[in-house]
Formats: structure tokens, sequence, C-alpha cells
């Protein structure tokens, strides 16, 4: 096989965990996705089964870790492909995430606020690492509502503008309120991100 074929052979390996649009961040490591997807597949086995109904935010994102693991110990000899690899994933996820989260009701002010921290949480989250989802919402919510009570005319940008903007009409609702529909709403996010991880195209229609 000469070199041209073995290029025209990587191009095509089907790898469901890298979206086809992501695929050229990867360029130079592509006859690596034999491997990516045996870290996936062994990933898919070992949580095939367990539960998602009932189960908070905290152990799916720990699953979803698990598998940034897998691909870590894959790679373990070239930490540079297996950053490169992890990131594209990260990539796929908080892209998707953030999609999902323009599709939540954004009427009340409360869903206003909900959504807003939603947004910021996928925005900063890193799913290589262990958090706490419920103390990062919360950390979020009350910047948020601080920001509302403490100065509603200064000028800010990206989520919390949004937020103080429709916030100065009104007095905030109830901080708890707040973090408990921005919790939910992740964990809405979080288990659909999880169950499309364990389906053949990820990343098809979002």
């Amino acid at each position: 096989m000469t070199k041209d074929d073995h290029k025209d052979t990587t191009m095509t390996v089907w790898c469901p965990l890298i979206a086809p649009e992501y695929r050229d961040k990867l360029r130079g490591y592509l006859d690596e996705l034999p491997r990516v997807n045996t870290a996936y597949e062994d990933w898919l086995s070992s949580i095939r089964g367990k539960p998602v109904v009932g189960v908070d935010i905290g152990v799916i994102l720990d699953r979803i870790r698990m598998l940034m693991i897998n691909i870590g110990i894959a790679f373990a000899q070239n930490r540079a492909l297996a950053e490169a690899v992890q990131s594209v994933v990260s990539e796929q996820l908080r892209t998707s995430a953030l999609k999902l989260a323009e599709r939540l009701p954004d009427g009340s002010q409360l869903e206003h606020l909900a959504r807003a921290i939603v947004e910021e949480f996928f925005n900063e989250i890193k799913f290589t690492r262990d958090v706490v989802p419920e103390e990062e919402i919360e950390s979020v919510a009350r910047k948020i509502i601080e920001g509302i009570s403490q100065d509603r005319g200064q000028d800010r940008s990206g989520f919390l503008k949004r937020a103080l903007s429709r916030g100065a009409r009104e007095d905030p609702p109830d901080l708890n309120s707040v973090i408990e529909r921005a919790l939910q709403n992740s964990t809405s996010i979080v288990k659909k991100l999880y169950v499309r991880l364990l389906t053949p195209n990820p990343w098809a229609d979002l």
C-alpha cells in the first residue's frame, strides 16, 4: 500500500466519537482513529446497563469524565494526541450543550435567568475534570442575582448583560428557585448528551 493509499484509507475510517466537521482538528492523527474507537467501545462496555433515570447530574458527568480518562489511557505514550482528542470531544460536548440550552424556555425572568446560568455553566465546565455541578451552578447564580441587585445600570457583556437587562425591570426571583431551575435544566441537557454518546451517531441532528 502506498502512502497515498494509506492516507485515503485513514480518511475513510468511521469514528463516531469525532464528527466529520471536527476531523480537521485531528489532522496528522487520523491514522489513530481506530484507537479512539477502541477507547470509546471500551467505555461503552463499561457503562452498559447503568441507569439514567433517577441519577443526578454529577454521576452522569463522572461517566463522561471516564470516557476522557479512557482516551488518556489509550494514548498514554502520546500526551499531545490524548489532549487533542480530549479537546475535540470536549468541544463537541460543549457546542451540543449550548445548542440544547438555546432551546430552553425564556419567557419569564426565572426562565431567562436559569437559561443564562445554564449557558455559563456549559461555557466554563471542564469535561476532563471532576466537578461538583451543584456548586458551580450556585456560584454562577449568585453572580447573576447579586449583579442584578447591586448594579443594574453597569455595562456588562455576554450572559450577565442579557440577564441584567431583563432583571432591571423587576426584582429578581428567589435565588433558590433560580438555582433549582438551572440545575434541572443542566441535568436534562447532560443526560441528553450522555444518551447520545450511547448511540451509533452521537452528534447527528443537533
